[in-house]
């Protein structure tokens, strides 16, 4: 039995595809894979993180403690600004550190921080009629 020069050069190309295309092949298949395998451990360490800032989220936060309110004081007063720190049992009077709010006059502020103060009152204003707070 004898081949045709055609059949030979089929067999020795390793059929339909010759060596650069498989090796193409080949090189593309594994970049997707591993462009999938990235990204799939980057997803799950997104949402692994999100997960953590949730969790963190919903535990009760911890009461200052005293050293954090001296600190605290000792810059307030460096500042001017008049808060204290006596304990409050309404919840609406507590910040979101645990601190208690006192409202300051504004007969008790300096014109600069008057100012301030209802520049802040404005901008706030008008955030809440644009939707945004």
């Amino acid at each position: 039995m004898t081949m045709t020069s055609a059949e030979m050069h089929e067999m020795h190309s390793g059929g339909y595809f010759s060596a650069a295309t498989t090796e193409w092949l080949s090189f593309f298949l594994m970049s997707a894979g591993w462009f999938i395998l990235i990204t799939s451990f980057l997803g799950y360490w997104r949402v692994k993180r999100w997960e953590r800032g949730i969790r963190q989220a919903s535990e009760p936060a911890a009461m200052p403690s005293e050293r954090d309110r001296n600190v605290r004081t000792g810059l307030f007063s460096v500042f001017g600004l008049p808060i204290g720190f006596e304990h409050h049992e309404a919840a609406e009077d507590m910040d979101d550190n645990g601190l208690p709010i006192t409202p300051v006059p504004l007969s008790a502020l300096s014109p600069e921080l008057r100012a301030a103060r209802e520049r802040e009152v404005q901008l706030e204003r008008d955030l809440r009629a644009s939707g945004l707070l």
